[in-house]
């Protein structure tokens, strides 16, 4: 799978249709709301959107909406999700998290899930993303917890009775979690601190697998 781009599309787009998956974005998306951002009007920015599930809920709110991946196949996988939900107002692009390739204070919210953990450097994609936030907009981002352990994992998958690729992708998620960087609250908060960022919110989501922080960029 992991050498052929188009079973990779395929898989996230799978994978981020499964309830699970949903239940991680509903969750985010309320606390994305109940934050700074996601107003009708806004400019929304979310990074490494994967099939796009995520950035058209975030345009269905009314603003206006641009989602980029490196994969040019996510990219066009979620310009299909966006015409499938008659969503207009985003576009879709193929742009690298380090490298954004937008001007600076560009949007009021920046979003991404589960990004920093796979990144060798994740301080300069915050950086990134702080960039081309706009002076008093956020920074949002859903990132895997200290809780993704696996005995946590197993209650999780038994309470909701995950069965068959439902199971073995959720599986295959929290390994992928369990091998990359888990960052405590008080470690987002310093790399949000040395981008500009400041949070105003975090909150564990998911059964504690997942910390959601909120970070308000300052004036220049």
């Amino acid at each position: 799978m992991e050498n052929n781009p188009e079973s990779r599309v395929e898989y996230v787009r799978r994978v981020q249709g499964l309830p699970w998956y949903d239940r991680f974005l509903v969750e985010f998306l309320a606390f994305i709301r109940a934050s700074k951002g996601a107003s009708k009007g806004s400019r929304m920015l979310c990074v490494q959107c994967g099939s796009g599930t995520l950035a058209v809920k975030l345009a269905k709110l009314g603003g206006k909406g641009t989602a980029v991946d490196s994969s040019a196949g996510l990219v066009d996988a979620t310009a299909a999700a966006a015409k499938r939900a008659h969503v207009r107002d985003l576009q879709a692009l193929r742009a690298d998290p380090f490298d954004l390739q937008f001007e600076t204070d560009s949007f009021d919210l920046v979003v991404a899930v589960t990004l920093l953990g796979g990144l060798d450097e994740p301080e300069a994609a915050v950086g990134e993303m702080a960039r081309v936030t706009a002076a008093d907009g956020a920074v949002t981002t859903l990132e895997p917890s200290f809780g993704v352990r696996p005995e946590q994992v197993l209650a999780f998958t038994a309470r909701h009775a995950l069965t068959g690729f439902s199971f073995k992708a959720f599986q295959a998620w929290s390994e992928e979690a369990q091998a990359g960087n888990r960052f405590s609250a008080s470690e987002l908060e310093r790399l949000y601190r040395k981008a500009g960022l400041s949070v105003s919110r975090q909150e564990e989501q998911m059964d504690h697998f997942l910390l959601a922080t909120c970070g308000v960029k300052g004036s220049p």
